[in-house]
């Protein structure tokens, strides 16, 4: 209950805190990748970073006969390994493996559970062999991130994501994040495309005008975040009495009006509020999607596997004509 170390403002201190008294008794947290064994309004709340390194636990004490809930106890996650420091406990680093100690919890050693190893048997199974599983695509070069705003990988992503959604004006997606490593050279696996994009996102669409989209691309220059992927689209900046000016031009050259209606494909977590890219727009009801079009790393593989034979990163970028132009490095100042 000693909240200190807490950041009283995050997202899931102020869930807790609003909920009716007695009506949650344990959030399990995730996606910040921190540690927490904390009891917030009555609320035991328990996470243990990321990347399955830590498990957390929390005991809840019930009345058998009302169902009452009696006690919340909140534990400290734990680092998870069969070898540990002996002085904390935690996974010591490889330089360190000669000093390790068998690990223990409560008084007994650390060892795997045969039941759940056979549960889960088949799953990794199933997993390792989708891993390897090929793609039908062979890269010549390895495909980069790169430049953030005219990155080839977030070109590749935001193409699949605009061929997925048949009459959609532009696709938007964020690729500094929302890609996560490069794609090597060689016959491409489902395995390679997952380490990019290991998130179970969908693909939808929603609907803005062109002023509206204009505001979203104009308030990331302001604030100096990074560029989002763009397809269907290209963006021009300019500085215009003082303040930055985007002109979005299709691919023919012509400028979208202000008024225009664009069907704008992105993916669920950016059109719930992700890295809050749409909020300069967003109703206070959030947007009414209009089509969801599936998985997103999955309509990336149907899409290379439909084109087949082999890509290269350059491929992907039109030197001649960059999906964004800017008067400056960011973040833009106009002077």
């Amino acid at each position: 209950t000693d909240l200190s170390s807490c950041d009283m403002t995050a997202e899931i201190v102020r869930v807790a805190r609003s909920l009716p008294p007695g009506l949650v008794d344990v959030i399990v947290g995730g996606h910040s990748h921190d540690l927490m064994g904390h009891q917030i309004e009555g609320v035991a709340i328990s996470e243990a970073y990321s990347a399955g390194r830590a498990f957390s636990r929390v005991d809840v004490i019930v009345d058998r006969a009302t169902r009452r809930v009696l006690e919340r106890r909140s534990f400290a996650p734990r680092d998870l390994c069969a070898r540990v420091d002996p002085g904390t406990a935690n996974c010591a680093p490889d330089a360190a493996a000669s000093a390790r100690v068998p690990a223990e919890y409560e008084g007994a050693p650390v060892t795997p559970d045969p039941a759940i190893t056979k549960v889960i048997a088949p799953a990794i199974e199933a997993a390792a062999t989708l891993k390897k599983s090929p793609v039908g695509v062979t890269l010549d070069t390895p495909v980069r991130i790169g430049d953030i705003g005219n990155s080839p990988l977030g070109n590749l992503f935001t193409d699949a994501y605009l061929a997925a959604v048949p009459g959609a004006d532009v696709a938007i997606n964020n690729t500094d994040g929302g890609l996560r490593t490069d794609l090597p050279a060689g016959p491409l696996t489902y395995g390679a495309v997952f380490e990019v994009m290991p998130f179970d996102n969908r693909v939808v669409a929603l609907r803005l005008t062109g002023a509206e989209l204009r505001t979203v691309l104009e308030t990331q220059l302001r604030a100096g975040a990074p560029l989002v992927g763009l397809a269907g689209l290209r963006a021009r900046g300019t500085c215009r009495g003082g303040s930055i000016d985007v002109a979005l031009l299709r691919p023919d050259g012509a400028r979208v009006r202000d008024a225009e209606p664009l069907l704008v494909v992105t993916t669920d977590f950016l059109a719930t509020g992700g890295d809050r890219v749409f909020d300069p727009v967003k109703p206070s009801g959030g947007f009414a999607i209009v089509r969801d079009a599936g998985g997103a790393r999955d309509i990336v593989v149907e899409m290379l596997r439909k084109r087949g034979g082999t890509l290269r990163e350059g491929d992907l970028i039109d030197a001649a004509n960059p999906r964004w132009v800017l008067p400056g490095p960011q973040p833009v100042t106009c002077r």
